[in-house]
């Protein structure tokens, strides 16, 4: 007999590549579906596929603990740029987020009559290591928290970058400094750094990428 579940109650479409569920003894690979009541399936859903129950080996999916804590955010990882997140595995209740990815500046000439542009970089939260640079966009929806793109597991910050003046502070006439591009470069990133470490080590002591010196 085939089992009915209302859609807020199910999740259904995922797979594994094996190690995480046990079918007869042995590991499982293939299609699953998952109930509001923390059950795991065989198939794709209750319809398409064997529907025997699975055992799971660690009661986890991608490392995340739903036995002993339901409310925790799990997360599985559908293509190289997009995650799905099941706030409560109870509920089912699934959001699709897009990862962040690399980005690389290209001042433009209005950005050189300005003299500066703003870079903007993102890495995982609580990590001190992998940086990468981002557009303007990813880091305002990591920001702004707007289910674009992974706010859960990423942090975001921009820098003002200078790309025009002296390559070093310079006192006019002894009366007043000139900020030069790397001194006042090397000076933001490492105040920016305290609050997301891996900036410093990322920039690797380019303050001058992008420059083009005036004086």
């Amino acid at each position: 007999m085939i089992k009915y579940y209302p859609k807020n109650k199910i999740i259904t479409n995922l797979y594994t590549s094996g190690g995480e569920f046990e079918l007869k003894g042995k590991s499982y690979i293939g299609a699953y579906y998952k109930t509001y009541n923390g059950k795991i399936f065989s198939g794709k859903n209750p319809i398409n596929g064997s529907n025997q129950e699975l055992t799971s080996l660690e009661d986890s999916i991608n490392g995340v603990d739903f036995g002993n804590n339901p409310t925790k955010i799990g997360a599985i990882l559908l293509d190289d740029n997009t995650k799905t997140y099941i706030s409560n595995p109870n509920i089912a209740s699934l959001e699709t987020f897009r990862l962040p990815t690399q980005f690389y500046p290209k001042p433009t000439t209005n950005d050189y009559q300005k003299g500066y542009i703003m870079r903007y970089f993102a890495k995982k939260r609580n990590d001190i290591g992998y940086v990468i640079e981002i557009n303007k966009e990813t880091y305002l929806s990591l920001t702004k928290q707007d289910k674009v793109y992974d706010y859960v597991s990423y942090q975001a910050i921009d820098v003002f970058w200078q790309i025009t003046g002296p390559l070093r502070d310079d006192r006019k006439d002894k009366q007043y400094k000139i900020a030069g591009i790397i001194d006042t470069n090397k000076r933001l990133v490492e105040s920016k750094d305290k609050a997301f470490r891996g900036l410093i080590e990322f920039i690797g002591d380019k303050y001058d990428k992008f420059a083009r010196p005036t004086a």
